[in-house]
């Protein structure tokens, strides 16, 4: 997801015309700033477990809406519905489930409740 939002962020207007325009959602350089943003800190944060459930529900809306962009653009083709919907998938797991053991919010979690000495 980092790559894509670079991508995004290499050609705003592109991006902006051809696929939020299509959709039909008003300022579309803004709405490409905020998915590419979105895409590059959320996959960071969580990747390192950070807000993890924050970055997924961010991160599954902006899938959501990829995947009514193929649907719109490009009707029932396969391929690119079916990358969208896995990804969407995997943030709706880390939505519900956090980020486990090995995350960052865990570990502030754990120290946060610890006991005072």
């Amino acid at each position: 997801m980092i790559h894509n939002g670079f991508s995004k962020l290499a050609d705003v207007q592109g991006f902006a015309d051809s696929v939020v325009k299509l959709i039909g959602l008003p300022y579309p350089v803004f709405f490409t700033y905020c998915a590419a943003y979105t895409e590059i800190g959320g996959s960071v944060l969580l990747a390192l477990g950070l807000f993890t459930r924050l970055d997924a529900v961010a991160l599954l809306f902006t899938m959501s809406i990829a995947v009514y962009f193929h649907l719109k653009g490009e009707g029932l083709h396969i391929a690119p519905i079916e990358t969208a919907s896995l990804y969407a998938l995997f943030y709706l797991l880390f939505a519900v489930r956090g980020g486990g053991v090995f995350s960052i919010d865990t570990a502030l979690a754990k120290w946060l409740t610890r006991p005072a000495q």
